[in-house]
């Protein structure tokens, strides 16, 4: 079925599982694109949502079908009522704050490493990466996210965190969203010591940070996959990617520092692999949760 070109309406909702399936049937016999979703509540209930255009000609179907005129005399059951207003965008604030912790945490690292404070450029030292040497210390993978080299360093990275932790605070919480930057963190690490010189020092959260775009990238192909984007949405995914990976394949940065490319790369896969892997694990939920419509949550289907 196609959907149609005017925008989707609301047309009844069901909380007979015997009624959903004939809604479904009768919409698909007569070739009517329907979005459904789920309300919790004492009584949860399928919402089925139809193109504009075809909203008179759905009811028309759903009148004349038997299984309809049972349902309808309970009112409880089936009601007709109008959409919903939508809701106001939300301002992420929370998840703006929670991704700029580790941003306050890498600007007050950078401000000790280059202070007079001891120990200073020896945090660099015990807590990078050291190729050759971090088998020994697999707890360098973990603490040279955390360490940069100047002011700059950890701006641009900590930005860079900004931009693609908040998409994925708001879609996956903060506890899968930290498990794909350090997994990330950890294959980036692992990817920049297999390709550096013997004894050279690699920090920094580039490789995490890749990572998040990864994700970003897995998350918004599965959601384009099943609910195609709009030509603006397009055009800004596709903008946000040529100006991010530039960055991942430069050898060197503004003032001529060396670039861990690997670390980049290595990150950017492991993000995408385990943003592929939660995005699987989230679409068929999604699917075992519309085939329920006694489910407890409100899910769009």
């Amino acid at each position: 079925m196609r959907r149609g070109t005017g925008p989707d309406e609301f047309l009844l909702e069901v909380s007979r599982a015997a009624d959903v399936e004939a809604v479904r049937g009768r919409l698909a016999a007569a070739g009517i694109f329907y979005r459904t979703g789920l309300m919790s509540g004492a009584r949860p209930r399928v919402l089925f949502f139809v193109p504009r255009e075809r909203l008179d000609e759905a009811r028309g179907i759903l009148d004349a079908s038997a299984a309809l005129d049972d349902s309808r005399s309970d009112r409880d059951d089936v009601e007709e009522q109008p959409a919903p207003p939508a809701a106001a965008a939300r301002f992420p604030w929370w998840e703006v704050w929670l991704a700029s912790v580790p941003l306050f945490v890498h600007l007050l690292l950078v401000a000790w490493i280059v202070g007079p404070l001891p120990p200073g450029q020896a945090l660099l030292e015990r807590g990078g990466l050291i190729a050759g040497g971090t088998a020994e210390q697999p707890w360098r993978l973990l603490t040279s996210l955390a360490l940069h080299v100047d002011p700059p360093h950890a701006l641009w990275n900590g930005l860079a965190l900004l931009v693609f932790a908040v998409p994925l605070l708001e879609r996956l919480g903060w506890v899968r969203s930290a498990l794909i930057y350090l997994v990330a963190g950890v294959g980036g690490g692992i990817t920049a010591l297999t390709f550096a010189a013997q004894g050279t020092v690699i920090v920094g959260s580039s490789g995490a940070v890749s990572g998040l775009f990864g994700a970003w990238l897995a998350l918004t192909w599965v959601e384009a996959h099943g609910h195609p984007l709009t030509w603006r949405s397009r055009m800004r995914t596709i903008g946000v990617a040529l100006l991010f990976l530039p960055s991942l394949i430069n050898p060197a940065d503004a003032s001529g520092r060396p670039v861990s490319v690997s670390s980049h790369l290595g990150g950017m896969a492991t993000g995408m692999l385990v943003g592929a892997l939660l995005s699987g694990w989230m679409v068929r939920l999604a699917s075992r949760l519309r085939r329920r419509p006694d489910a407890d949550d409100t899910e769009a289907g």
